[in-house]
């Protein structure tokens, strides 16, 4: 029992690590703005729709490209119903929940592979090759939910197919984690095949009857079909496809070096799979429970990914782009994996040369993925926060002012600005729009002109809404009109001024009748910049937006507040604390994991 506990608070440690880690790059880096394929696969296709009452399922499982992706669709929309407003953040904070997921189940298996002394090690694998950013955009785009269905739904139907008995509980669930697959991406029918082939290799290995797995050779069978009839061709991407077998091998070695650039690192990286690949073909019967065909199968997946991407995206055979990458840290981890179960199972003759390809293995992969992830935090993920705050700009200004010279250049958030101007014209999206660009609440000085005064709309770059600010003015108190709130309502500000030490002035939301407070807006710093924001909740009712200067020297500027959805507030602050999340769960695992070793040891 108390071993159990402490294996339950390690999965919650492990979910926190990859959690925190993944939120500190959310908040760091991110943004609440749709991006590119959102525009189409989610707002177009799906809100507009919705917004006007005539969804079908035909929109949930429209191709967007080559793919179907049904379950991004409708995890949009659950985000979009509970938060009332397109919140790519939100959606990006609900994904790093998706990818811890596949990290617990990764580290599960490793445990009923390698038994309770590989903990350790599944646990690391786990922690570093999903928690880290290693697959950039994959963290900071709300979007590519679908890549991580794919992993942990294909994850899924591999590891509980094959190891379960038809029609009990496990078997199903791997049996509708397989069709699901299937509304991730278009290579979700590979999970399927992967299951033919453990199914097969149990067979022919001796340790499960063909005839056993009937049932679970059907289901794929029909899985397979399945996927193969869903299958889109888009012309649109053919140049994107392998123009000749060179590109073709050129890409599938690139993508078998990473996250490194030489073959010797390909070589090396893959070799513990090809290990264990020789060890089962001398068809012994030592794994009644078939977890070494499992993980192999696991590796074989990740191959034939790496194949489909080679063919589908293999032009120029230039190197795999980021959103493909947390597929390569599975097949990494897979082979981490297959390194220590080698160490293992060797004899005695083999222990050493076993024990030497885990140390080299994991120098050259903890390099690689060092290299990787520090460039990401240097120089990919800083040029995307830039991009995205251009983005937010320009669209902020175009809705603002109607002008379409704000969305000249390339810093908008879709490919075209004639056909990006389509989709946010739409009133269906304008009315979802997220706080970083949505029109902001109109404020009117009841008293304090003195104290307070109103300054014009910044212009193209900056923010087109009205500002206050006290610069210039006297000491004394500031008053907006009463504003009437039907429902309770979260609002934004952001803020510029003298807001450090006693002296610095205050805003405040009173009761109009009461004249009581209701909500003190306290300002703290956005992230890394030297904005300061505050976020406010009031109720529903009337208010009144009271500022005091208590010194000219305490100046104060602050820009009309804009409404901001309660769970878009609460995702914004979640993120904010990702880094001290990842930090303290990272301290409880060492503690837990040391704790789990004596237990064993007892």
């Amino acid at each position: 029992m108390r071993r159990r506990f402490v294996t339950a608070l390690l999965a919650l440690a492990l979910c926190g690590i990859v959690v925190g880690l993944k939120l500190d790059v959310v908040h760091r880096f991110g943004s609440d703005l749709p991006m590119w394929d959102q525009w189409d696969a989610e707002g177009i296709t799906v809100f507009v729709p919705w917004a006007k009452g005539g969804l079908t399922l035909e929109h949930l499982i429209r191709p967007h490209n080559e793919h179907r992706v049904a379950l991004t669709r409708l995890l949009g929309m659950a985000e979009l119903a509970v938060n009332g407003q397109w919140d790519a953040r939100l959606q990006c904070v609900v994904n790093a929940f998706l990818h811890a997921g596949l990290a617990i189940a990764l580290w599960g298996f490793a445990r009923r592979l390698l038994g309770a002394s590989g903990s350790a090690v599944g646990f690391v694998l786990a922690a570093a090759l999903i928690g880290l950013p290693i697959s950039w955009q994959n963290v900071i785009s709300g979007f590519h939910s679908q890549q991580y269905f794919l992993l942990l739904l294909s994850f899924s139907a591999i590891v509980l197919l094959p190891t379960s008995a038809p029609g009990t509980a496990r078997w199903w669930l791997g049996g509708v984690a397989g069709l699901l697959a299937l509304f991730s991406m278009a290579s979700g029918l590979l999970a399927a095949v992967a299951v033919v082939a453990v199914a097969l290799l149990q067979s022919w290995r001796g340790s499960r009857p063909l005839r056993s797995q009937g049932p679970s050779l059907v289901l794929c069978a029909a899985l397979i079909a399945a996927g193969a009839a869903l299958h889109v061709h888009y012309v649109g991407h053919d140049p994107l496809k392998a123009r000749d077998l060179s590109e073709f091998f050129r890409y599938t070695l690139h993508s078998l070096e990473w996250p490194l650039e030489s073959p010797w690192a390909a070589a090396l990286l893959w070799a513990p799979l090809v290990g264990l690949a020789a060890r089962l073909a001398q068809r012994a019967t030592e794994d009644p429970r078939s977890d070494a065909l499992v993980l192999f199968a696991l590796g074989g997946w990740t191959l034939a990914q790496i194949l489909a991407s080679a063919y589908a995206r293999g032009a120029g055979a230039d190197y795999p782009a980021s959103r493909y990458m947390d597929t390569l840290a599975l097949g990494l981890a897979v082979n981490g994996l297959a390194s220590a179960w080698l160490v293992q199972r060797c004899v005695r003759g083999w222990r050493f040369a076993a024990v030497a390809l885990l140390v080299a293995w994991s120098a050259t992969a903890g390099w690689g993925v060092y290299r990787l992830t520090r460039a990401n935090y240097v120089n990919d993920l800083p040029a995307t926060r830039d991009y995205y705050a251009r983005c937010e700009a320009n669209t902020r200004a175009y809705l603002a002012t109607g002008d379409p010279s704000h969305l000249r250049g390339e810093d908008f958030p879709y490919p075209n600005a004639n056909n990006f101007r389509e989709r946010i014209d739409q009133p269906a999206l304008r009315a979802i729009m997220p706080a970083s660009v949505r029109p902001p609440l109109r404020l009117q000085t009841a008293r304090g002109d003195e104290v307070l005064h109103e300054v014009a709309a910044g212009t193209e770059a900056a923010r087109p809404s009205r500002h206050w600010s006290s610069r210039g003015g006297r000491a004394g108190t500031w008053e907006s009109v009463v504003m009437d709130f039907p429902r309770s309502t979260t609002l934004l500000f952001r803020f510029d001024g003298a807001l450090a030490g006693a002296a610095a002035p205050i805003l405040q939301f009173r009761d109009t009748r009461l004249g009581a407070p209701v909500a003190d807006v306290l300002a703290e710093r956005t992230g890394h910049s030297p904005e300061f924001s505050a976020t406010v909740a009031l109720p529903a009712g009337t208010a009144q937006l009271v500022a005091r200067i208590e010194r000219p020297s305490g100046w104060l500027a602050f820009e009309e507040p804009v409404e901001v959805a309660r769970f878009s507030a609460i995702a914004a602050r979640f993120a904010s604390l990702g880094r001290w999340l990842a930090l303290v769960s990272g301290i409880a695992a060492v503690l837990l994991l040391a704790m789990e070793r004596a237990l064993a040891r007892r």
